[in-house]
């Protein structure tokens, strides 16, 4: 039902929310092993035989952003902002994947749309610093506010006043 095929025009909301909210999820485990990443995790667990330095949890999850991709490239052109935006969070985190290179360039262009009709503070930072980092010129997509990094506090709870404002934030924080 997503990009617009057959019964598009009979989609119910109720539909695109649990979408959104799946991806939501999938984009914060995506930030949660897409980043940098200390050596000495988890630090817990000291017996853990470390692979190149890293965890093998992490070098596995790791390992999946090309499959876990494959999964959310198809919501990147969805008819539905909310899960579009939230497939392309997900998106640009798999892609700093050495796999997934070749498909930066359309990413771009995803993340320029996102800079142009997107007001989400930490989906428009998110998608700047995956542009600035894959050398991508940024002039006259910078908005006053994107380089805000204050936190996240508790506001009004979805889907009445707001959604999460970034992957894995609990349903009901907003960012004021």
């Amino acid at each position: 039902m997503h990009r617009g095929g057959p019964g598009a025009a009979e989609r119910r909301p109720a539909a695109d929310g649990v979408c959104a909210l799946l991806l939501e999820w999938l984009a914060g485990v995506a930030l949660d092993y897409g980043g940098p990443c200390p050596r000495d995790w988890p630090p817990q667990d000291r017996d853990v035989v470390l692979v190149d330095g890293y965890s093998p949890v992490m070098v596995a999850a790791r390992a999946l952003r090309p499959v876990l991709y494959l999964a959310v490239a198809p919501f990147l052109d969805d008819l539905d902002a909310d899960v579009r935006d939230t497939a392309l969070s997900a998106a640009l985190v798999f892609a700093e994947h050495p796999d997934l290179a070749g498909n930066r360039d359309d990413l771009a262009g995803h993340a320029r749309r996102l800079l142009r009709t997107s007001d989400r503070r930490w989906r428009r930072r998110q998608a700047l610093e995956a542009l600035t980092a894959w050398g991508h010129d940024t002039a006259g997509l910078i908005r006053p506010g994107d380089d805000d990094r204050s936190p996240y506090v508790a506001g009004a709870s979805w889907p009445g006043g707001g959604r999460a404002e970034g992957p894995g934030r609990p349903v009901g924080w907003v960012v004021r």
